[in-house]
């Protein structure tokens, strides 16, 4: 395969999932609904360093895959990071830098706190799965970036409302994190060729696409049952926005699942798999402030 590669080659689709743009745009657009859920006042400077920081995190995960592919690997999203790695490791640095100082000068303590926290998270993925190569690694990289993301878009809005430590909140939290994890494995089983082809490691490389296909299953047996249980435990006035939110979620990617073939062409499943993301915030800005009883 040609290792010359440039963005202006790139179509729309293409740019959108090489630059993980859906996830950005949509963290801020979870964070949205989470932070409105739990009646949380969150400033401009939170969704900034929400977005800029989970691109921060999914290109520097991109570019080390692209250092150890180099310019032949078969993934159109590593070449590119390979390929402007230079520019774009500058790119975050920079943005690394500004966002620590809009952190501290900016965000509530308990938010920066957290942050921390979940940082420290993300440099042991970073660790376990690009430096230490531990065979564990292998299969629960996509659990690990599916309890960050969780923490991410859900308890760091949620902190600075009224989240606290409840029943619904917990079964919130699994339903947000078996989410994730459906997402990520329907990823990792669609890039199995690619993957093998390129000697990288996934869940999907590690258990087959047979049992991955199966724990995705039960991953959304896990995600609906945690959903239900939210349903019934909850009694508040803006449940039926939220559930709606839920299942337009739960649905998209059950359709993804369901139809792979379809979706696999021209990596759809990762831009529609990504776009779920968008989904809560867009379902609250319409039907959140609205009363229907």
């Amino acid at each position: 395969m040609s290792s010359d590669i440039r963005i202006a080659d790139l179509s729309v689709k293409e740019f959108i999932n090489c630059f993980s743009l859906l996830v950005v745009f949509g963290s801020v657009s979870t964070a949205y609904f989470f932070g409105a859920l739990y009646h949380a006042n969150l400033s401009y400077s939170f969704y900034w360093l929400l977005g800029t920081t989970v691109w921060i995190i999914y290109s520097l995960d991109h570019i080390l895959d692209g250092l150890k592919l180099g310019s032949n690997s078969t993934s159109v999203r590593h070449r590119i990071h390979y390929e402007y790695r230079k520019p774009l490791l500058s790119i975050l640095t920079g943005l690394g830098l500004f966002n620590a100082y809009l952190a501290f000068s900016f965000l509530p303590k308990i938010v920066w706190q957290l942050g921390l926290g979940t940082a420290g998270l993300v440099v042991v993925y970073f660790a376990f799965v690009h430096l230490l190569k531990l065979t564990i690694a292998n299969w629960t990289k996509e659990l690990v970036v599916a309890f960050v993301v969780a923490i991410g878009m859900m308890v760091l809005p949620g902190a600075v409302g009224d989240l606290g430590f409840s029943f619904t909140g917990a079964l919130m939290f699994i339903f947000l994190t078996s989410l994730n994890y459906i997402n990520l494995l329907l990823f990792s089983y669609n890039d199995y060729d690619s993957d093998i082809a390129n000697g990288l490691k996934s869940a999907a490389t590690s258990w087959g696409k047979e049992k991955t296909y199966q724990i995705i299953l039960y991953t959304f047996g896990v995600a609906f049952m945690s959903f239900l249980l939210w349903t019934f435990s909850l009694n508040a006035v803006n449940k039926l926005p939220a559930s709606v939110a839920m299942l337009v979620m739960l649905n998209v990617l059950l359709v993804i699942y369901i139809q792979e073939d379809r979706f696999a062409e021209k990596e759809s499943y990762r831009f529609w798999g990504d776009f779920i993301y968008l989904i809560p915030g867009l379902v609250w800005f319409l039907l959140g402030e609205r009363q229907f009883f």
